[in-house]
């Protein structure tokens, strides 16, 4: 796949609400309009937050 058919999907992914963990693998902040989330680091400071909540 082309980098421009990966972008054609992320925008009717987008029209759609939906989301992927690989995207960022592929689109860095400033490459797409669209915000981007690292979902790796966002599950990393959940999984910290709730040890530190449980006192492990």
């Amino acid at each position: 796949m082309s980098t421009a058919d990966y972008y054609r999907r992320l925008n009717l992914m987008t029209q759609e609400r939906l989301g992927c963990t690989e995207i960022p693998l592929l689109v860095r902040p400033g490459d797409t309009d669209l915000p981007t989330f690292s979902t790796t680091e966002i599950h990393c400071r959940a999984a910290v937050e709730m040890a530190l909540a449980s006192g492990a």
